[in-house]
């Protein structure tokens, strides 16, 4: 943790906020809730990924959840998979502001695509969740 710590202290430069995801950050509800606590000491905002739903929450993970500034919440439904949906991946996962820092309602769903060219090689990488004409578009400029 204290070099975790370190590393974000040298790198506050134009940092917001920390984002704490997968594999479960709540599967280590102290570590998380003490890395939360340390980075909102520095004045960062917090975002929280978690599978869990608040019924399921002990006392320490209900800390977490209170302490982040934005949370995404519930178990990923493949069924329920909606790529329009911004930082979420099934439509029945929650996203809140726990704190009230951000207002959710105000941040555009939206299907986020981004490429990323090496310019010493020229490889294309792209991460997101592109709809159906872009992945078409791909595949004609990766085939042409």
């Amino acid at each position: 943790m204290d070099s975790l710590l370190e590393d974000i202290k040298a790198n506050m430069d134009g940092l917001e906020g920390i984002t704490l995801l997968g594999g479960e950050p709540l599967q280590q509800a102290e570590a998380s809730l003490d890395l939360i606590q340390q980075a909102k000491a520095l004045g960062l905002t917090v975002m929280l990924y978690t599978g869990y739903e608040p019924h399921e929450y002990t006392p320490t993970m209900q800390a977490c959840h209170d302490a982040s500034d934005l949370l995404i919440g519930g178990r990923y439904m493949q069924g329920l998979r909606d790529p329009s949906l911004r930082w979420r991946g099934s439509s029945n996962q929650s996203f809140i502001s726990p704190t009230g820092a951000y207002q959710p309602e105000l941040i555009e769903n939206a299907e986020e695509v981004e490429f990323i060219i090496d310019h010493d090689t020229g490889q294309v990488t792209m991460t997101g969740y592109p709809d159906q004409e872009m992945q078409v578009f791909l595949m004609e400029l990766k085939l042409g």
